[in-house]
């Protein structure tokens, strides 16, 4: 009985070793999919002269302020960074 007992646990880890390799293959994969897409198509803060005229923007929402209150900052960043857009004749 007791031999039974370990040759699941070793089952039980091997089992579990596989699944935990291959998400850690699905995620590095994910990954670098992510950033062959959009290599080129992220800018930083200092790039706006790098960034190309479009037609139309999008800003990705989220909540202006914080459950307990207070400014949320990326909102605030999202906002700022848009109307920069804007107002660079960036996006129309």
């Amino acid at each position: 009985m007791i031999k039974n007992v370990g040759g699941r646990v070793k089952h039980c880890l091997k089992i579990f070793s596989i699944v935990f390799l291959l998400f850690v293959l699905a995620w590095g994969v994910s990954v670098l999919l992510i950033l062959g897409v959009t290599s080129g198509r992220v800018f930083g803060t200092d790039e706006l002269a790098a960034v190309p005229a479009q037609r139309a923007g999008v800003v990705l929402g989220c909540g202006k302020t914080l459950p307990n209150g207070r400014d949320n900052l990326y909102y605030l960043r999202r906002i700022a960074a848009a109307a920069e857009l804007y107002r660079s004749g960036k996006v129309r």
